[in-house]
């Protein structure tokens, strides 16, 4: 793909077969380490900017916590099916500027909320759903959570240094999360719903972010007040059930008139479930990523979001794009997920790790393509940095960065990894072939020509989704093998040559496309039938005819790799329609601003001679010549009132109250605010080691009082004391380790995200805890072994006291 080939007249055909010769002589090669080089991806000169370059900015990742949420969990009775979960998750924003940030949100989807302290399987059972109105409470320690949130860090970072604020929410809490259809996506809706009226607090100088250093005074607290950008707009990316959850999103934010709704910039499902009932993401940029070995929704299933989408006409003005990834795994976006497990591991066809030709990618190579992708996306939607364009319409896939330097090469270069597919605005494009539903194939094309099929065997309209027109009671044919891609589509089968001509005009009439760039339309090749077999790749013509009856052609497979032997479809994976982008550039020796039509050529010279493939969305496509505008589409009618609101009780984080009375999250100010902090006094740190088992006891007891600001106020403004928190601290190289309630010692982590232990009393409180000395992390029989015990208090309203500490050294 580095040199694209002009072929007026089908000449050059002998060029092509040396390539394809060339691309069989490579596929031939023995698997080993530097045997081949990475092909650069089309059009590389085409992105101007790389995405996963870093920054100017330095950034910071507090965690938080908002309390616990109130969910309703019924979508047909708000006033049943209630529960409490926590609402926190990580915070990463940029230091040192001064200019106002875009906010991106992420949602992760199903995995353990427990694992063991060295990251291996789940300690304790999972939290499931606690009676109506009842909390849900985790059953492992902090040590031992598996923080799904954490997994997208390697993307917040990088977008944080380009000056966005990434909120990653945690969603591993009661079974809702786990589950699919209405109810689990109305708890997902709320919890995002949620999440951003938080985050629109912080805006407004209100509510705690994270832990602050426990060596500071709580002053030091960080601030996000007044630096985010809100009203412009925000993007969302989901993963797994967390992408379904921000598609179903888009829906509950134009149907929510009772609480703030959001300008929704842009959403990305990565690797989504597509649960019933199934919505249409409508009135926002979307993008959907669909990893080529997917072990997990190993039907794809979420390709219907884009095949739903691309000609609703809610989405005239916005852009639509799918990212087809091969050899990637559907946990290795994640780095928490990744790092226990691999479902693609159970395919074959390419997507083992075993499998003599493997395609799959390391889980570094699959994360460079997600924050090439996903942040550029981000980027380009949320943030309107147009150099990321190139990324968007399919002019190039990948940055050279991005590209894999593995093994997996010798079966899928880099250029061939990534097959794009993208839907204009409306606008932008002009359509040529659009196949409506019915059960005939069309004779009119969208651009006004006709229809005209030559020597083909199968020429009919399927549907993977069949859907009975109003006035027209005719289900489409159902398509050869299983598709995800919704959408109405063409079955092209040869076993001779054969051709699709499409006219540009009524009649004899042309169209002037010389104002367009590219040429472009979905295509797939189905191995579940017999025309196909398993590894034989394809290809046909595209013919474009001026009015003079001169023509040019070019090849398809050459701009694409949709129409090669993926290590999916020989195994009877789905068929995924993906998009082919060829520039205009292509065809030379014809007058473009007279162009009769456009021709698909099967089973000529240098081609199969029998083949079948799926066509759909034939379209000239323009540069981009308007940003892409978001809207709130109108509601759909009356809604119930879902508010999302905070419930009271005690953070299980911070250990910050919430009031008694429930508050909208983003807070309404009472009459007497209690703003002074309460006070912790140490009083005794005392250890005791037994000579026989080296068990240490450490007793920690102290003191805490709290005087309110306004003692004649009522609830939470009258003051008190509300918990006292310890953590036991080893500083350790790079970090700190710190004592669970568990006795073990935590892995090592920021000094700042101290593990938590809750002391018993209020104004008088204690705190006991055994350990085995020689579990102590740097423990020395020779040498005195120092840990750190600090402490610190919260008063009813939440605010928090100094922290006080002392340093022990422990010896046998």
């Amino acid at each position: 793909m580095s040199s694209p080939p002009a072929l007026p007249h089908s000449s050059g055909r002998s060029r092509r077969r040396a390539l394809l010769a060339a691309v069989a002589l490579l596929c031939a090669l023995p698997l080993t380490s530097g045997a081949a080089h990475a092909a650069t991806p089309p059009n590389q000169a085409a992105l101007k900017t790389d995405p996963l370059t870093k920054g100017p900015y330095s950034i910071e990742r507090d965690e938080y916590s908002a309390g616990d949420l109130l969910l309703n969990l019924s979508a047909t009775d708000p006033t049943k099916g209630q529960t409490l979960v926590p609402l926190r998750g990580s915070v990463t924003f940029p230091t040192g500027t001064a200019k106002t940030s875009k906010v991106v949100v992420f949602l992760h989807g199903n995995y353990s909320a427990c694992r063991d302290s060295t990251g291996g399987a789940p300690a304790a059972p999972n939290p499931v759903d606690a009676p109506v109105g009842g909390p849900t409470r985790d059953n492992c320690s902090i040590a031992d959570k598996a923080n799904s949130y954490a997994g997208y860090d390697y993307l917040s970072d990088n977008l944080a240094s380009q000056g966005y604020v990434v909120v990653s929410a945690e969603a591993n809490f009661s079974g809702v999360f786990r589950s699919n259809g209405a109810d689990g996506n109305l708890g997902r809706s709320q919890l995002l719903q949620a999440t951003l009226e938080v985050i629109d607090g912080w805006n407004h100088g209100t509510g705690v972010i994270g832990f602050d250093d426990p060596s500071k005074p709580p002053s030091s607290r960080p601030s996000l007040a007044g630096k985010l950008d809100l009203d412009g707009g925000v993007g969302l990316m989901g993963h797994s059930r967390g992408g379904d959850g921000v598609t179903h999103f888009i829906d509950f934010n134009r149907n929510n008139t009772i609480g703030k709704q959001w300008l929704l910039d842009g959403v990305l499902a990565l690797a989504p479930v597509a649960s019933a009932p199934t919505v249409v993401p409508e009135g926002t940029n979307y993008g959907l990523l669909l990893p080529g070995c997917d072990g997990d929704v190993s039907d794809l299933q979420g390709d219907h979001f884009y095949g739903d989408a691309k000609r609703d006409p809610a989405n005239a003005n916005v852009s639509l794009t799918k990212w087809f990834v091969q050899g990637a795994d559907h946990d290795f976006y994640n780095s928490v997920w990744g790092s226990t497990q691999d479902d693609a591991s159970r395919l074959t066809g390419g997507c083992g790790p075993t499998d003599p030709k493997t395609a799959r990618l390391s889980q570094p190579e699959q994360r460079a393509t997600g924050s090439a992708i996903i942040n550029s996306f981000m980027r380009r939607y949320v943030g309107a940095e147009t150099d990321f364009d190139p990324l968007m319409t399919g002019e190039t896939t990948l940055p050279a960065s991005a590209c894999p330097t593995g093994a997996s090469l010798l079966i899928v270069p880099c250029d061939a990894l990534v097959q794009t597919s993208y839907t204009a605005p409306a606008a932008q494009r002009l359509d040529v072939l659009d196949p409506a539903g019915g059960a005939a194939p069309p004779t009119v094309a969208e651009s006004g020509g006709a229809v005209a099929a030559t020597g083909l065997s199968r020429y009919e309209v399927c549907d993977p989704k069949p859907v009975v027109a109003p006035a027209v009671p005719v289900t489409p044919t159902p398509c050869p093998a299983t598709s995800p891609s919704w959408g109405p589509q063409l079955t092209l089968g040869w076993n001779a040559p054969a051709s699709l001509s499409v006219g540009l005009g009524a009649g004899a009439g042309t169209k002037d496309v010389s104002g367009y760039e590219a040429l472009t339309f979905d295509t797939a090749v189905d191995y579940g039938v017999a025309e196909n077999p398993a590894g034989e790749a394809k290809d046909f013509a595209v013919t474009l005819t001026d009015a003079d009856g001169k023509t040019a052609s070019t090849q398809a497979a050459f701009w694409t790799g949709s129409l090669r032997a993926t290590q999916r479809n020989t195994s009877r994976g789905p068929t995924v329609l993906t998009g082919v982008r060829i520039p205009m550039s292509a065809f030379t020796g014809i007058d473009t601003s007279h162009v009769a039509s456009v021709t698909f050529g099967f089973g000529g010279t240098g081609q199969p001679a029998q083949g079948m493939v799926q066509l759909a969305d034939v379209s000239f496509l323009h540069a981009p010549i308007a940003p892409p505008a978001a809207t709130i589409p109108p509601p759909d009618g009356p809604q119930p009132d879902l508010g999302t609101v905070l419930a009271p009780g005690i953070s299980p984080v911070t250990g910050a109250a919430v009031p008694s009375a429930p508050t909208p999250s983003t807070g309404t100010p009472a009459a007497c605010a209690d703003g002074k902090d309460p006070s912790s006094a140490l009083r005794s740190v005392s250890h005791a080691t037994k000579k026989r088992t080296g068990v240490v006891t450490l007793s920690v007891r102290g003191t805490a009082k709290d005087a309110a600001t306004c003692p004649q106020g009522k609830g939470v403004a009258k003051g008190g004391v509300a918990r006292t928190l310890v953590s036991v601290t080893r500083t350790v190289k790079g970090g700190c380790r710190f004592l669970t309630v568990d006795a073990h010692w935590s892995a090592t982590r920021s000094c700042a995200l101290p593990v938590v232990l809750t002391a018993k009393g209020t104004k008088a409180w204690s705190r006991a805890i055994r350990f085995r000395l020689k579990s102590v992390p740097g423990y020395s029989a020779k040498h005195r072994t120092a840990i750190t015990v600090r402490a610190w208090s919260y008063d009813r309203a939440g605010n928090r006291g100094r922290t006080v500490k002392r340093t022990v050294h422990l010896k046998a």
